[in-house]
């Protein structure tokens, strides 16, 4: 069921290459996006905030495939990104944000094999990623930010299916 307080406004528009090479295919995946804050993000009592702007982003994703096995890089980053902040520590309260920029990056690697009437296909990726926050401002006036490892962001993810093919 959706709340209409849910609903988070997104647009987003793709550029995509492909090209076959001696039996690899090679492709390319450019992104740019934007998502308008949410009903909650703006006006949700004690952490809504009016003031919010949309988040940014861009994508880029390069990689290859070679007879069922398929390596992939890809590299996204956000700003302005949208995130409810811990009001002071301690606190139960929250309330929508604005952080300064988010940068996520993954190496997956897939392969697939099929024996019989049953296929494998197993799916490994590494992701790392940073968020920088401003922290105030230097003596002289400067920006500040500091700088922390990406939230929400396992270092690894496996996925492994068998599937079998009734006849």
């Amino acid at each position: 069921m959706n709340n209409f307080l849910s609903q988070e406004p997104y647009i987003s528009g793709n550029l995509f290459a492909e090209k076959k090479v001696a039996g690899v295919t090679f492709s390319a995946l450019l992104g740019r996006s934007v998502r308008e804050p949410s009903m909650n993000d703006l006006y949700y009592p004690m952490g809504g905030n009016e003031e919010l702007e949309n988040e940014t982003g861009y994508s880029i994703s390069i990689g290859g495939n070679y007879k069922g096995i398929s390596i992939n890089y890809s590299h996204r980053d956000i700003s302005n990104r949208i995130q409810w902040i811990q009001d002071s520590p301690g606190s139960y309260f929250y309330q929508a944000s604005n952080i300064n920029r988010t940068t996520i990056n993954s190496i997956s690697a897939e392969g697939n094999l099929s024996f019989y009437n049953f296929s494998l296909n197993n799916q490994i990726s590494l992701n790392w990623g940073k968020t920088e926050v401003f922290s105030g401002y230097g003596q002289s006036g400067e920006r500040k930010t500091a700088t922390f490892q990406a939230e929400n962001l396992p270092p690894v993810i496996s996925i492994g299916r068998l599937s079998y093919n009734f006849k």
